[in-house]
């Protein structure tokens, strides 16, 4: 958890917060999905994991957002800083619009993933 706050409060620098677990997690979390595909899963537990994933990858992408926001705060606004906000910004959402117009449900998971 010393981490996460860490995130949120801004400590880190911009490069590590934004190419490290920004970028990173995105990684990780694609990786995780392409690895439950091979493993051939039912479509509900398929599902269900691509939720969780989602709704993780959703709430790190909140934190670093909330992060550089403070990091721009203190340390004055920068090019890249700004630059950084808005793909965290615009990524999130892009994640919200899609659980509301239902790109998320069962069904639209099962059309386009599966």
């Amino acid at each position: 958890m010393d981490i996460l706050k860490r995130i949120v409060s801004g400590k880190l620098s911009l490069a590590v917060m934004f190419w490290g677990y920004y970028f990173g997690f995105i990684i990780i979390a694609t990786a995780c999905m392409g690895i439950t595909y091979g493993f051939g899963f039912n479509k509900p537990m398929l599902y269900c994991i691509f939720l969780v994933t989602t709704i993780i990858e959703l709430l790190m992408i909140i934190a670093v957002t909330i992060g550089i926001s403070r990091i721009l705060k203190y340390q004055g606004v920068t090019f890249w800083g700004l630059a950084a906000l808005i793909v965290c910004v615009l990524h999130s959402m892009g994640i919200i619009i899609c659980f509301l117009d239902g790109s998320y449900s069962y069904n639209g998971f099962l059309d386009k993933h599966l």
